[in-house]
């Protein structure tokens, strides 16, 4: 365990665990056979509660994420309406990876990073094409039905279905350019 760094009243003790153990995030450990591993994880989450307490996200934050997260859904909604017997490879289950995505080009961009290069699977590829590399959804629907092939404006094929192609894309965070681009993902073999 940390050791303390003085005397403390219980309350606070109690106060301080059910913060580490009982808030928005658990941790699951003591099922871990090996003693030396669950104390090695007790003692990182109870060091790093403080770090992660100070990092807590802004209002601001928050709000882009939700707006992320809606658009993601959005999304979602709307090809499982219009394209109902296409295969989509959603992003259920991602959603987290998602915003967690958008969060991090937005602090690459802020530590001056120019280029971020993407090589991902098909599960919520769409939605990260849209929602993150700003991919015109028209143009994501042409290529549902088909009505435009390898026009290169930024996007850049390896195979035969939607979900496999690549893209390009600048975007601005912060005031700041960044190039983002997703590598095609070929057909299994």
């Amino acid at each position: 365990m940390v050791e303390p760094k003085g005397k403390y009243p219980i309350k606070e003790v109690a106060e301080y665990l059910q913060g580490v153990y009982c808030d928005t995030v658990g941790y699951e450990y003591m099922h871990l056979n090996d003693k030396n591993e669950r104390v090695y994880l007790r003692n990182a989450i109870e060091e790093h509660l403080e770090s992660l307490q100070e990092n807590e996200p802004t209002k601001e934050e928050r709000v882009s994420t939700f707006k992320r997260l809606c658009k993601d859904q959005t999304f979602v909604d709307f090809l499982g309406t219009k394209f109902a017997n296409f295969k989509r490879f959603g992003i259920e289950g991602l959603n987290s990876a998602s915003s967690m995505m958008g969060q991090l080009f937005e602090c690459a961009s802020k530590e001056g990073i120019e280029y971020i290069v993407l090589g991902m699977a098909h599960r919520g590829r769409l939605n990260t094409l849209h929602c993150l590399f700003d991919k015109p959804a028209q143009l994501i629907f042409q290529e549902f039905l088909e009505k435009t092939r390898h026009k290169d404006k930024g996007y850049f094929s390896a195979g035969d279905v939607k979900y496999h192609l690549g893209y390009i894309n600048k975007r601005k965070y912060d005031g700041k350019d960044i190039t983002l681009s997703i590598l095609p993902n070929p057909s299994h073999l």
